[in-house]
C-alpha cells in the first residue's frame, strides 16, 4: 500500500491509501488449464478444447504455431477477467505447439501461456 495526503485549504488534510490492486493499468495475465496444466500433452484425437483463466485481457487468442492457425477465445466476461474457452482446435499429426495469447487494453502489451500437443498417428 502507497500512503498519499493532501492539504487542504485552511489548514485541514485529508490521507487516503492504495494498493497495488487499485491501479488500473495492469498488465494480462493468462494461462491454461485444460486439457492439463503440464507443458506436454498426448492425444489421439484430430481436434482439441483449450480452457483457462485470463485477467486484464481485451482479447484471447491461440495460435497453433506449428500449423499458422490461429483461434479466437469465447471469453467468460466481457472485463477480461474468468475463464476462456476454444473449442475445435485443429491438430497435426505429431508436434502442435499452442500459443495462448491475452493481449491487454494498453500498449498492446500480451502475455502468454504455451502447451505442447502431441498427436499420435492412429492405424
Amino acid at each position: 500500500m502507497l500512503p498519499l495526503a493532501l492539504a487542504g485549504c485552511g489548514g485541514g488534510s485529508f490521507s487516503f491509501f492504495w494498493s497495488d490492486d487499485d491501479l488500473l493499468l495492469r498488465d494480462p495475465f493468462i494461462v491454461i488449464e485444460s486439457p492439463t496444466t503440464e507443458p506436454v500433452f498426448v492425444t489421439d484425437a484430430p481436434v482439441l478444447a483449450l480452457a483457462g483463466r485470463a485477467s486484464h485481457a481485451v482479447r484471447v487468442v491461440v495460435v497453433n504455431t506449428s500449423t499458422g492457425v490461429s483461434v479466437p477465445a469465447q471469453l467468460s466476461s466481457p472485463g477480461g477477467h474468468g475463464s476462456w474457452l476454444i473449442e475445435g482446435i485443429a491438430l497435426q499429426v505429431g508436434s502442435n505447439v499452442l500459443l495462448a495469447l491475452a493481449e491487454g487494453e494498453f500498449d498492446h502489451v500480451t502475455a502468454s501461456d504455451t502447451l505442447t500437443v502431441t498427436r499420435r498417428a492412429v492405424p
